[in-house]
């Protein structure tokens, strides 16, 4: 406090305060008394001065937050103040802040002063999930590689691959489907905490392999008769291929016609290889023998005379096929 003295009189204050020096006043009203003292006269005036409690206000903590999260600013003021924040967010009322750094001030009014506090908010954004498969259509079981696309190196990350398999890993993963068309989705946490998904609907399709079989009246052949045909009864084909294992041509109908050689004693592996309109295939196979035919015929006579013809009466028996003059 400074008095206001044009006859330079000496000045003094009372409550210890000295004449031009700040100093610190108390909460509540206070009268300070000035003497001026020109040493004939003595004049005094007073000043009376009101100090009111300025209010206590903390905004709290600065907080990260991803974006998308409602947050709730609560300030502690236990004056019970009139409270306000900048932004036009009310104290203690959830709000969806804007993505990036975003600074509140509270402010506390008790009618005769105001306190201030400042917080940060930094409001993440979401991680950008994506990933890829190496391949998205084939037969069962088919085996699909995916790649997780999604940036940053401390996410964690969870694989559902709609097939009720799910699996824990940001690093490339493999798959195996049986058929049926299935969604799969990526759900990425990234080290602030923040969580995004994505999801690629209908995104692998697998379907059966088609399953070969066919059969024959007689797997054992005699020589004298080699044509066999071929009855298909493979399911979902519709192309076929026979290797009749004979160094013979390949066949490509559904129910062929052969005739193996006639080589005696001899096994053949038939190979039917069936495929379906998307390139899926099966085997299957068969062993069929060629045999020697048995002749036997029994003499109606015999003629033990000495010599080495017909000295005995049994049955005889051969193999192959005897030519016989008349």
């Amino acid at each position: 406090m400074t008095a206001i003295n044009p006859d330079n009189a000496s000045i003094s204050w009372n409550l210890g305060v000295t004449d031009g020096v700040p100093f610190y006043q108390s909460v509540g009203i206070t009268t300070y008394i000035v003497t001026a003292d020109n040493n004939d006269c003595i004049a005094t005036d007073d000043v009376t001065i009101t100090v009111y409690e300025s209010p206590i206000v903390n905004a709290g903590p600065d907080a990260v937050i991803c974006v998308g999260q409602e947050y709730i600013l609560t300030a502690f003021n236990p004056t019970n103040d009139n409270l306000t924040w900048s932004g036009n967010v009310s104290d203690g009322v959830a709000f969806f802040p804007s993505e990036g750094l975003q600074t509140y001030i509270v402010t506390a009014d008790n009618g005769e002063c105001t306190t201030q506090d400042t917080m940060l908010l930094d409001v993440k954004p979401l991680p950008v999930v994506n990933f890829s498969a190496d391949t998205l259509f084939g037969c069962a079981p088919f085996n699909v590689t995916f790649t997780n696309l999604t940036a940053g190196t401390n996410n964690n990350c969870v694989w559902n691959f709609g097939n009720g398999s799910s699996l824990n890993s940001c690093a490339t993963v493999v798959e195996t489907y049986e058929e049926g068309l299935y969604d799969v989705s990526l759900t990425v946490t990234d080290s602030y905490g923040c969580t995004n998904s994505q999801t690629f609907f209908d995104y692998i399709e697998v379907i059966s392999f088609p399953e070969a079989s066919f059969y024959v009246n007689n797997t054992n052949l005699s020589s004298w008769d080699t044509e066999v045909e071929f009855l298909n009864s493979s399911l979902g084909a519709t192309m076929f291929e026979w290797d009749f294992g004979d160094n013979s041509s390949t066949v490509f109908i559904e129910n062929p016609i052969h005739t193996f050689p006639d080589a005696l004693n001899q096994s053949y592996t038939i190979t039917l290889t069936a495929t379906n309109e998307f390139g899926c295939s099966d085997v299957a196979t068969l062993v069929i023998n060629v045999r020697d035919e048995l002749i036997f015929y029994i003499p109606n006579s015999f003629t033990p005379d000495g010599n080495s013809f017909n000295q005995s009466f049994q049955p005889i028996f051969t193999s192959g096929v005897k030519l016989l003059g008349m």
